[in-house]
């Protein structure tokens, strides 16, 4: 059971990162914070996350809506459907959420393979950013930066395996 668990919770953070993109689309950003509360209901309730990871998470997570912010406010990348919003577009804000709720536990699988964890996000964390493009949710002024966005993936995500897995492992769980 805690394997189907497990890939129904990475699935879900898919098919959200789809329905944000939709909702965005359809003038209904507002709505895509909603769907941040399974996950934050699951990961509080299941996962049992300590407040320490929950802290050092929301951080991680804010650095990478600066690096967004940055990135926007210096024309690098121009996000769309920005209904309401001062900072970023609310869709994205969502994202943001929800990586929130999944960063300790893909932290987790990558302990002892750090290497490889600063790979992933040099490869993964672009190709969400070039999807989104490809959706029309934003655009690149020139697709050189988006190679910015593989080297702050790359370091965002080895920081965050070390930071999130520099703990006490016995005060919580971070299995899904």
């Amino acid at each position: 059971m805690k394997s189907a668990l497990s890939i129904l919770y990475f699935a879900y953070f898919y098919l959200a990162w789809f329905a944000c993109v939709g909702l965005a689309k359809q003038g209904l950003s507002t709505a895509s914070l909603l769907l941040v509360i399974p996950v934050a209901i699951y990961a509080w309730v299941k996962l049992n996350f300590s407040l320490k990871i929950w802290l050092r998470a929301l951080l991680l997570a804010f650095f990478g809506f600066v690096f967004d912010y940055a990135m926007s406010s210096s024309r690098l990348v121009t996000f769309f459907y920005s209904e309401n919003s001062f900072l970023l577009p609310i869709w994205l804000i969502s994202l943001w959420l929800l990586y929130l709720g999944y960063l300790p536990v893909m932290a987790a699988l990558f302990t002892k393979q750090r290497m490889i964890a600063a790979l992933v996000g040099a490869i993964f964390g672009p190709l969400s950013y070039l999807s989104g493009e490809r959706f029309g949710m934003l655009a690149f002024a020139r697709i050189e930066f988006a190679a910015l966005y593989s080297i702050f993936w790359g370091a965002h995500f080895l920081f965050s395996v070390y930071l999130l897995n520099s703990h006490d492992k016995s005060k919580t769980r971070t299995e899904v």
